[in-house]
């Protein structure tokens, strides 16, 4: 039986880098595609980190991804001890400067060294600058490893609103250029994703200097259904119809709440503060009232508890607070990390979760049950396609496997076919590990949802039907 971890991201790792000419492969970025669910991570640390540093005798690895906050670096550690390398993080270090001082140490003693860090550390600053002119001085035998490269290995600004669909005030494209310049001195340049970009799909070029290469296939989602979430109800709604699209959603949460055995979430993004007469009106402030005045109206939760949460920028000001029905409100000193602890607390209240740009990475909130967006753009390139990587990206934030029990493994197949013949616990299984999605009717939404039933996620009525082939 096919192993969707190790048949599409590990063998076709071990089988790149023992290429007998892989090391003439420079000024490229291998692209490893992987969905939520599949062990991008787990392959990274347990795989393709041991292979680089033992394997290989790479001097120096660097796992990169877009905040600090969304990687474990005490599995890092461990897998570095376990290699017999120096560890080093920007977590253990304030200053840049001093951390890339202290690895450029480490390596002239003769030790190899696993370094984690975030993009704007690695490549935005001069201290980060500087370590990638040395690495290329020094000829300094690396490999690099960028999570999230969809969005943050986009070559120039040129080719950024047609990559992304955003339009950019300022793009400087610094952690290409910084993968670029290191690519002249290795071929060990690697990045993951779950949505490739156009240029990583060789449909936009590239600014020159570091092209891109897609090196797996992508893993069939009939594989990775028992390791997944699934999608049980897809609504569009016209904008002009959003408040009750707005209470319709809360009111098929708070049913599904009654049903799942364990505590689910609900995350609903905003439409950012801008000062025109045709803005959207689905700020967060407005959202918020909105939800408040409704559960006010319908008491499912004591009016003093924190029970929505903020997570975004409001005017001007990072806001990351928690909100009650009766007004009172708390601020979050330890800001996003607090929040999402709190959502998946199966002891605290915290239940809805308000963004604006926040949610398309690293929201590791296991027990997301529904979405909600108000962003009703519309997004398309100078040709007219459809760009969906962000509108996907937040879809994926529902996949994470919730099943309520406790799995002896990171897989439902086991459990699913032991309750096989118990239409009740099948019930109450798909009431936790399923989600709603509720979506504005816009070209690129429905393309969307079209990719992501049809390459990201299984459904619940696939769902029930794979349980019954066990």
């Amino acid at each position: 039986m096919s192993d969707p971890r190790i048949d599409y991201l590990v063998n076709p790792f071990m089988d790149l880098v023992s290429r007998n000419n892989f090391d003439n492969l420079k000024n490229k970025m291998h692209i490893f595609t992987g969905v939520t669910g599949q062990g991008k991570t787990h392959s990274c640390v347990y795989d393709w980190i041991p292979e680089l540093l033992c394997g290989k005798e790479t001097q120096l690895v660097i796992y990169s991804v877009p905040e600090d906050s969304v990687r474990e670096d005490d599995l890092f550690e461990d897998i570095a001890f376990e290699c017999g390398a120096k560890f080093e993080s920007t977590r253990g270090h304030k200053n840049n400067k001093r951390l890339f001082n202290k690895v450029k140490k480490e390596i002239n003693k003769g030790n190899p060294v696993l370094l984690t860090i975030n993009h704007a550390s690695l490549s935005g600053g001069s201290a980060g600058q500087e370590f990638g002119e040395w690495l290329v001085q020094e000829n300094i035998d690396c490999a690099i490893i960028i999570d999230e490269a969809h969005l943050w290995t986009v070559s120039c600004f040129e080719n950024y609103k047609n990559v992304t669909g955003n339009t950019p005030s300022d793009y400087n494209a610094v952690l290409f250029k910084w993968c670029m310049k290191v690519s002249e001195v290795t071929s060990k340049i690697f990045g993951i994703t779950a949505t490739p970009n156009a240029e990583h799909l060789n449909k936009i070029n590239p600014a020159p200097g570091m092209d891109f290469c897609i090196v797996n296939q992508f893993c069939p989602k009939e594989l990775l259904i028992g390791r997944s979430a699934w999608l049980d109800n897809c609504e569009l709604f016209d904008m002009s119809d959003a408040v009750f699209a707005l209470q319709h959603a809360l009111s098929k949460f708070t049913n599904r709440r009654g049903f799942a055995t364990k505590k689910q979430t609900m995350m609903l993004q905003c439409a950012p503060n801008i000062d025109s007469k045709n803005a959207n009106p689905w700020t967060i402030e407005y959202t918020k009232k909105q939800i408040l005045n409704y559960l006010e109206q319908n008491p499912w939760f004591d009016r003093d508890e924190p029970i929505l949460a903020v997570m975004a920028t409001v005017n001007g000001k990072e806001t990351k607070a928690m909100y009650a029905i009766n007004g009172s409100y708390i601020i979050c000193d330890d800001g996003d990390d607090e929040i999402k602890e709190n959502l998946r607390d199966p002891e605290h209240p915290l239940t809805f979760l308000l963004t604006v740009e926040k949610g398309k990475c690293g929201m590791d909130i296991t027990n997301l049950s529904s979405f909600m967006s108000f962003r009703s753009n519309v997004k398309r390139d100078s040709s007219g396609e459809e760009i969906i990587i962000s509108f996907l990206q937040q879809l994926g934030r529902l996949v994470r496997l919730n099943p309520g029990v406790e799995l002896d493994e990171y897989d439902l197949s086991e459990y699913a076919r032991s309750i096989k013949d118990n239409p009740a616990l099948i019930n109450q299984l798909i009431a936790n590990n399923s989600f709603d999605v509720y979506l504005p009717n816009t070209s690129t939404w429905k393309c969307a949802t079209e990719v992501f039933t049809k390459q990201y996620c299984s459904t619940v009525v696939q769902a029930r039907s794979w349980i019954g082939t066990l």
